[in-house]
């Protein structure tokens, strides 16, 4: 016998409970899969009793309009024969503009989605609930902000390892559309100069992975990165 649950994360804390016995003592010859787009957001008691699987998506993933702008932000950035601290402090600015940016839309979109809860349940369930459920689209709010940051850090690594490869002549971009600039920069900077970069991108993604603050994290990074 295989059961489904879709959605897992959004089992109530009471229900998160009760379920915990089944988990604990399966039926005999049964599967139980837990889908869950969000699994962080699952207690750490259900967590520990299950297996994780990633699955893949069913397409390459596309680029976010965030990302497509920081991509604009790097190519006129390549451009910029004089990279000083002023320039190097301003492109720290217009990364963090896009942060503030996502995590408005992100808050805009979670709350539009508590707010039609609260108007479809207000009267059918207790308070308790509802506070839950504030709870669980605060969570969702981070965790979709962290994702969308992640794939910023990304965009950067995929930049500067284009520069790395057309340093060193191979034809492979990750960024084709940025090809010409990514170029260019090759052409600036020696391939020890752009690994180092690299390694400074290494340390800002470890840096906000251990919850330093944000926008000292990067304005380190980026005074290192793109400054000559």
């Amino acid at each position: 016998k295989v059961a489904i649950i879709p959605d897992a994360d959004r089992l109530a804390v009471q229900a998160a409970n009760a379920f915990l016995k089944t988990l604990e003592e399966p039926p005999k010859d049964s599967l139980l899969l837990l889908l869950s787009a969000l699994p962080e957001a699952l207690p750490e008691t259900i967590l520990s009793r299950c297996i994780v699987i990633p699955l893949a998506p069913n397409e390459q993933r596309r680029s976010r309009d965030e990302e497509e702008k920081l991509v604009e932000l790097l190519q006129q950035a390549s451009r910029e024969r004089k990279w000083a601290i002023q320039f190097a402090y301003g492109l720290a600015q217009g990364f963090q503009r896009l942060l503030r940016e996502v995590r408005e839309e992100v808050k805009r979109e979670t709350d539009e989605a508590l707010k039609k809860e609260q108007t479809r349940y207000k009267d059918t369930t207790d308070g308790t609930w509802l506070e839950e459920r504030e709870g669980y689209y605060k969570a969702l709010t981070e965790s979709l902000y962290l994702q969308r940051r992640t794939g910023l850090v990304e965009t950067l690594f995929a930049w500067w390892t284009d520069v790395l490869r057309a340093s060193n002549g191979v034809v492979h971009r990750d960024l084709a559309h940025a090809k010409t600039e990514t170029a260019a920069l090759a052409s600036r900077f020696s391939s020890a100069e752009i690994v180092r970069r690299i390694g400074c991108l290494e340390e800002l993604r470890d840096h906000l992975g251990r919850n330093i603050h944000e926008a000292l994290a990067i304005e380190v990074a980026f005074l290192t990165i793109f400054t000559k």
